[in-house]
């Protein structure tokens, strides 16, 4: 990774991009002087965790050079505008491998000795060595040997401090703090004296003469140390399993002004690392907000945030949703710069937009609407959740089943009169190209009823009905598994009766079996509409100047020689009752 220093890449100048738009009202960079600054009547609320949060961060820029090129986008997910003021970005140092314990100090006194106590312990900006912002000051010249005193002996025996000594020694689990002393005119023993509560939990150790023998445990709290000893050490042991490591940071942008209710803002200037690291923001020693991603170690990597692939971020999903678990708050996703996150529906879309319910029947449509109501997404579930409801519709379309034919309605808003060609599996399904309501109806016991789901009426090849859709549409034909012969009946009753056949033969053959005859009371009179006929692409058989009125069917053999068609119904009326029965 390019660790360079970044400058400001986005402003409250940015172009409007719908109602959003990329904004940083005032950044002031860490190595830099650059200072952006925008002013605006905006009413602030106080900041606090929660209502300023990071929403998306892009660390890994496609090709090898890095410089420039990342940032982070912070959300302001409140309805009112929150300040910036005082608000400081920061990214860890080593964020895959943290060097620093806990810090902790704790005073070691001597007995009859009349300066101040000397510290041991660590810090995160100690050296090892003599630290004048820790307070540490070196020393030699030693006092006089009249002087009872005592004092840190570094590890190169000859440089001392005259006040204090932390380390920041984590690579191995014990540190050894050298004191060196001389018991002046009050001569020996030299009493040693410290309080171990000031210890991390974590923390152990002993006290060793300049021999490293062991003399008593820190739990002591004293020790007695009599002649020839001149120094002693205190030997401080860590439990490396156990133990509160904690990361350094480093500021990579300073924020001011404030962010508006529901607005983003892109901060550059950060050097993350590709694997892992930790970004946050800070307000003094309060953490507003932090996200974890990798292999960074910020105490429990089992909840941090995915890597991203190279030209992806991660980000928020939904926006600005905070759960306090980077791993299920964030993923891997194409970048938004400045805009609200969204998963990619593209392929969801089209998967919907594959089938329709037009061609297919009305058993497996049900069921694969039931798939697709189960996997209703938006954009703002994950990918995860969008490519598995994806998949899972997908599948489901391999179940559907289509129809053996597809009759279109060619005419809006109009009755239209169907018989279906053979025994159906199921009734039909009628449906409106542009989803508007649609109405069907048969004609039973001399009058027209809508008819119940699973009707016999309408998966009977010798019955016919009326349907009508707002706009254009579709009717759809399931064809029966006709395994051996079979008969199709349909009881006709005196009167107008509708009817439809399974055969495309001429008129008195079809219908022979139901004439009226000198021994059989039968149908008198056929009517043919071509009008509602013709209202289908499929199947129309034009009666021309022999329909739309009555034809004497007494005797059958005066009826014109027009064939019938499967998929037209036809009006019959009847002298009496009669079955009317065909081989299918």
């Amino acid at each position: 990774m390019n660790h360079q220093n970044k400058i400001v890449k986005t402003s409250s100048l940015s172009p409007l991009i719908g109602d959003n738009f990329i904004r940083v009202l005032s950044v002031t960079f860490a190595a830099s002087a650059l200072v952006v600054s925008v002013f605006l009547p905006v009413l602030t609320q106080a900041l606090v965790a929660g209502n300023l949060v990071i929403n998306e961060v892009f660390f890994n820029p496609v090709g090898t050079s890095e410089s420039g090129l990342e940032w982070v986008e912070i959300y302001n997910p409140t309805d009112v505008a929150v300040s910036l003021d005082g608000l400081v970005m920061q990214e860890a140092l080593t964020p895959n491998s943290p060097s620093l314990f806990e810090a902790w100090q704790m005073p070691i006194a001597m007995d009859a000795f009349d300066g101040d106590s000397k510290t041991i312990g660590q810090a995160d900006n100690a050296t090892n060595g003599v630290d004048a912002s820790l307070g540490e000051v070196a020393f030699p010249p030693l006092p006089p040997s009249t002087i009872r005193d005592f004092y840190f002996m570094l590890d190169d025996s000859t440089t001392h401090t005259g006040v204090d000594l932390r380390s920041t020694s984590d690579s191995e689990t014990t540190i050894t703090f050298t004191v060196g002393f001389q018991p002046g005119a009050a001569g020996y023993p030299a009493v040693f004296t410290w309080d171990s509560s000031f210890l991390p939990d974590d923390v152990t150790g002993e006290v060793r003469d300049m021999l490293d023998n062991r003399l008593v445990d820190l739990s002591a709290g004293s020790v007695s140390v009599s002649s020839p000893h001149t120094n002693i050490k205190f030997v401080v042991t860590r439990d490396t399993e156990t133990a509160n490591r904690h990361l350094a940071y480093a500021t990579f942008a300073e924020l001011s002004g404030a962010l508006e209710a529901g607005e983003y803002a892109v901060i550059s200037g950060s050097n993350l690392n590709n694997q892992g690291d930790v970004v946050r923001i800070v307000a003094g020693s309060e953490i507003i907000d932090q996200v974890t991603y990798g292999n960074a170690m910020d105490g429990d990597i089992s909840d941090n945030a995915p890597v991203s692939n190279e030209g992806d971020s991660i980000s928020r999903l939904p926006n600005g949703t905070d759960s306090g678990n980077d791993s299920s708050d964030f993923y891997v996703m194409a970048t938004t710069q400045g805009l609200g996150n969204a998963s990619d529906l593209t392929a969801y879309t089209t998967a919907l937009e594959a089938v329709n319910e037009a061609d297919y029947t009305i058993t497996t449509w049900s069921a694969y609407q039931l798939v697709v109501d189960a996997n209703v997404v938006t954009d703002q579930d994950s990918q995860t959740a969008v490519n598995t409801a994806t998949a899972n519709i997908t599948a489901a379309q391999g179940d559907l089943v289509a129809f053996d034919v597809t009759i279109a309605l060619i005419e809006a808003g109009k009755w239209a009169l169907v018989s279906a060609p053979t025994l159906l599996s199921e009734a039909p399904t009628a449906t409106d190209n542009t989803g508007g309501a649609v109405a069907l109806l048969v004609y039973r016991d001399g009058a027209f009823v809508v008819p119940s789901a699973g009707d016999d009426e309408l998966v009977n090849p010798l019955s016919a009905f009326y349907v009508k859709t707002t706009s254009t549409g579709k009717v759809g034909l399931k064809f029966a598994t006709i395994s051996s012969p079979t008969q199709a009946s349909k009881q006709l009753s005196a009167g107008w009766n509708l009817v439809g056949t399974n055969n495309t033969g001429m008129a008195q053959n079809e219908f022979s079996s139901i004439q009226n005859t000198a021994q059989t009371a039968g149908m008198v009179t056929l009517f043919v509409s071509d009008t509602y006929n013709s209202r289908k692409d499929t199947g129309y058989s034009s009666w021309g100047e022999n329909a739309n009125h009555d034809l004497n069917a007494n005797p059958i053999t005066v009826l014109p020689s027009n064939n019938l068609s499967a998929y037209d119904g036809y009006w019959i009326f009847m002298n009496s009752a009669l079955a009317f029965i065909k081989n299918l």
